[in-house]
Parts: C-alpha cells; structure tokens; sequence
C-alpha cells in the first residue's frame, strides 16, 4: 500500500488495522541504532557516538554518559565502536558492537544506578558466530534480546552473503558461550533492496522486528534506502508471520512503549546514515 502523510504522520494497513508512526522527539544525536525502555527510563545508542542517551519520559530532559574514556559524539568510522543494539540484564544494559569490524567486537555494560560501564571482549563470540552462521566477514549484529537463559542476537544481512539470521545463544554469559545455533530468516523485498533485521523486541509470545533495505552488500559502507518494515517473528520457530512497511527512511531500534488491550505501542528510533546531530524517535502505534 501506497505511503500517506498527514502532518508528520505515517498510515499503513496491517492485516486491515491502522499503523501510525509519529515523531515523538529528537536527539542531538545521528545516527540512533538501538533503543530500550525502562518505565518512564528511555536509553538510545548510536553506531557513531561513544555515548548511552537517556531520555526521561516525564521530565523530558536528555542525559549522556561515555561509555570508554575519550568518547566522540560523531567517531570517525575507522575509530568508531558502532554500536547497533542494545538489552537488559540483571539490571544492567549490555550494548554491542556489531562485530563488522576488530574494533566493532566489544560489549560495554553500563550500570544505570551508577552511570559506568565495563568492557566485555566478544571477539571470539563473534568470531563463532561468523562460523555457525556461516557468514564469515559479514557478520554484522543489529538486534539483541535478552530473555529468561538465553540471548537472541539477529544478524542482518546485508553483506555479499545476504544471510538474515537469528542465533539462540543458552548461556548466562556472552563472553563465554558455546551453547549456539543459527537459524536463517527468509525476508521480502522493499522496492528494490533487499530488506535486513535492524532490531527486535520481544513482547508476550510475538518477536516483533524492524528490517530495512538500502541498495548495498557490505556491512561497511551505506547505500540507497529503500525502506523499513516491522515484521512478527514465532520465537519458538522464527518464522515470520507478518510483514509491513512503515515507512520509506531506516529505522534500527525498537522498543516496547505501552501494551495495551485495544493497540500495541513502540518506540523506534532513526538511523539517517548521515553524520548529523539530529535523529528522531518516534512512537509506533498498532491496532490490534
């Protein structure tokens, strides 16, 4: 279905229900990449800034804090750590890098009661990644879930190998995991790109998803975007149930805002792949 706009406003028809995407602040920030909320507690981060984003629902202030010492706001993107996704743990946020690049393979898991964060090597989690999901260079983590015992990382496949993917990781510890397996998602055109996971969340018994498509194969350089849609995923099964474009621009991070009888709303935030000081995040409204 064909894109309308109506003051700022996105509708779509999903399954016959309406979608909304509508702007519901900004950061001083390019770039947004990963998103999570916890109640009135949003954290954002960005795959070209050294920084967490903290942005409280009620008083509408932003707060950063750096994650490593000497931190850039816009990072060169030979130096720049690009962090895609990001989850809670034992109440604390695991950060990833995409793993893409050496410098792309480090966990930060930042403590939001203290405002300092650790650094977690996933260098040879990734590089056993990169193996199982036979993927090689093109490993490139954009979603994370952290659920009861196990992580669910989704690779996005945007490399020369085109594989989208989730991997079930059983363990405690990331670092040190062996417990893996891999499961290639099939995912549908936008236009004329192929669509890839850029994050999920996980709500009840649903996996609900973003995915773009922008006209290149490298998990480096940028290309054309085509588009995002969300999607529905059985995590059980990983299949995808429902697909449905919301909007012509690349959104890579999501989250759950609000989980109500008659709608289903999230955050998403936008990654403009452009060194600007400005992104949006918008809430995304689902009728159910």
């Amino acid at each position: 279905m064909e894109k309308t706009s109506l003051l700022g406003v996105f509708l779509h028809i999903y399954n016959m229900k309406e979608i909304v995407l509508e702007l519901l602040f900004t950061l001083t920030v390019g770039a947004a990449s990963g998103i999570h909320k916890d109640g009135n507690h949003v954290y954002i981060v960005s795959d070209n800034s050294g920084y967490i984003y903290h942005y409280g629902i009620d008083s509408k202030q932003v707060d950063k804090w750096a994650l490593y010492e000497n931190a850039q706001e816009i990072t060169p993107k030979k130096e720049k750590k690009d962090f895609e996704s990001v989850t809670a743990k034992d109440g604390k946020l695991y950060v990833l890098g995409s793993g893409s690049k050496a410098k792309r393979q480090t966990c930060y898991v930042f403590d939001p009661r203290t405002n300092e964060s650790e650094p977690v090597s996933l260098a040879p989690l990734y590089y056993k990644l990169s193996m199982i999901g036979e993927v090689g260079k093109d490993l490139n983590i954009e979603g994370v879930i952290h659920h009861k015992n196990e992580f669910l990382l989704f690779q996005r496949g945007n490399g020369a190998s085109a594989r989208n993917g989730i991997f079930r990781i059983k363990a405690d510890d990331l670092a040190s995991a062996t417990d893996i397996t891999f499961t290639e998602v099939k995912l549908p055109k936008i236009d004329k790109g192929q669509a890839a996971f850029t994050d999920a969340v996980l709500v009840k018994d649903k996996i609900y998803f973003l995915a773009a498509a922008e006209g290149t194969k490298s998990t480096y350089d940028d290309g054309v975007i085509y588009g995002t849609m969300l999607g529905v995923l059985d995590p059980k099964t990983f299949k995808v149930e429902q697909t449905t474009i919301i909007g012509k621009g690349k959104y890579e991070g999501i989250a759950l805002f609000e989980d109500r009888k008659d709608k289903i709303e999230f955050l998403v935030c936008e990654d403009n792949d452009k060194n600007e000081s400005e992104a949006g995040v918008y809430r995304l409204t689902l009728r159910k």
